[in-house]
């Protein structure tokens, strides 16, 4: 897989298409994280979008797959520890939006790249993701990232 760092903001989309994930850690994104957890703000208005937008436009990178999706839903969940392999649903609709995930520092995911390719096998839970089956994910390689730092 090509490395994050060799991706410019002309080939962003097509590694995200063929990926389905891009990353980039971010000190300022996640020390805005951290403080809306320290302050129990995780489940205010605060982790709506905006609230980090003027950051995430500073790499061109990320402002080239946001102005894609110019409208921004209320849609927050505070994920914090996950057990299993999920994934987004893949109803058409969902073609027409974008899943950020905002890390705070320390933060360690991993991701199974490609998998967005993935069809809709797997337990459709009521937040919109798919509880997908290890047996099926296991097929993708697993792409691990540690960010001390925080990011998106």
């Amino acid at each position: 897989m090509a490395s994050l760092s060799s991706v410019s903001a002309d080939d962003v989309q097509q590694f995200w298409e063929d990926h389905g994930f891009f990353y980039q850690e971010n000190a300022t994104i996640g020390g805005l994280v951290d403080r809306l957890f320290r302050e129990d703000r995780a489940r205010s208005d605060d982790t709506k979008l905006e609230h980090f937008r003027t950051e995430l436009r500073k790499d061109p990178r990320l402002k080239k797959i946001l102005d894609r999706y110019p409208i921004a839903t209320r849609f927050q969940f505070p994920w914090g520890t996950t057990k299993g392999y999920y994934k987004w649903d893949v109803r058409a609709e969902a073609d027409n939006g974008l899943v950020l995930h905002m890390l705070g520092s320390k933060s360690h995911w991993f991701c199974c790249d490609g998998s967005h390719k993935l069809g809709s096998s797997g337990e459709l839970l009521p937040n919109g993701t798919l509880n997908a089956p290890e047996d099926i994910i296991k097929a993708y390689p697993r792409m691990e990232v540690k960010m001390e730092e925080g990011g998106v």
